[in-house]
């Protein structure tokens, strides 16, 4: 997201070609692409887990949608990058299957950890965490890995724990540390360098998942980070001022502007 550099989407959902209503045709469809088709999806998806839950708060029938989705990967088998999916597509099945939900332990409205965009000229490190919450009535012992989807030499996450038993309703909060190193180099894979007739504006980014195994389902977090290499370079002192006075611009035929001598 502009100005805050948060991980957007959250989810991706099925949104091409979509039968739709056609309006002025009775009980006709047209096929509809876009946003519009894929939202009522997900909307669908967060109604039968707020039936089959309806304790659950919003963030964690949210928590429950992205921690569930499936990894997806263009016809060439290369993973979509999370600044492309967000956690992945929509799996209500798993969803509702699952009883232990983790989100971002630091924000409240948060599912997915955002590092945000970071200049760096020397190798940074932080650490982050994840709440883990146990809504199932039995222990649960989850087993954690993390995973790079795109950036593997510019950042990465590692867990400070390998693994963490969950009583019945117990909620934990597990580390991990954010590892980045600004000679790494990241880029979405999937996304041609050229759009149409023009160069698409490249994202020096990196992200992947924290992974969860032994719950009912496997569940996971996305994380994204930003990263540009800050060259360690300062204007000197004093500065130089120039002797001569500039001279305001003048405007010749056509539209450039040159300096006057």
């Amino acid at each position: 997201v502009a100005y805050t550099s948060r991980l957007k989407p959250d989810l991706a959902a099925p949104g091409s070609a979509i039968p739709s209503t056609r309006a002025g045709y009775g009980t006709e469809s047209i096929p509809m692409t876009g946003t519009s088709m894929s939202a009522p999806h997900v909307t669908g998806a967060a109604a039968l887990i707020r039936q089959a839950r309806p304790t659950w708060s919003a963030l964690e029938v949210k928590a429950a949608l992205m921690n569930t989705a499936a990894r997806t990967a263009n016809g060439d088998g290369i993973a979509y990058p999370e600044s492309r999916v967000g956690a992945g597509r929509v799996a209500v099945i798993d969803a509702l299957a699952t009883t232990v939900i983790a989100r971002n332990a630091s924000a409240s409205d948060q599912v997915s950890i955002s590092m945000g965009a970071l200049e760096l000229a020397a190798p940074y490190t932080e650490e982050r965490r994840v709440r883990l919450t146990n809504k199932g009535s039995q222990s649960v012992t989850l087993k954690i890995t993390s995973s790079n989807t795109v950036g593997i030499t510019a950042a990465r996450m590692v867990p400070l724990l390998n693994q963490i038993t969950l009583s019945a309703g117990q909620e934990v909060a597990m580390p991990f540390r954010f590892e980045a190193n600004p000679a790494g180099v990241g880029d979405d894979p999937t996304t041609a360098d050229i759009q149409g007739t023009r160069f698409r504006p490249k994202m020096p980014e990196a992200s992947g998942q924290l992974w969860f195994h032994g719950g009912p389902v496997p569940i996971h977090v996305p994380w994204h980070a930003i990263i540009r290499a800050l060259a360690p370079a300062h204007a000197g002192y004093p500065l130089q001022i120039a002797k001569e006075p500039i001279r305001p611009l003048r405007r010749h035929r056509g539209c450039s502007l040159t300096a006057g001598h």
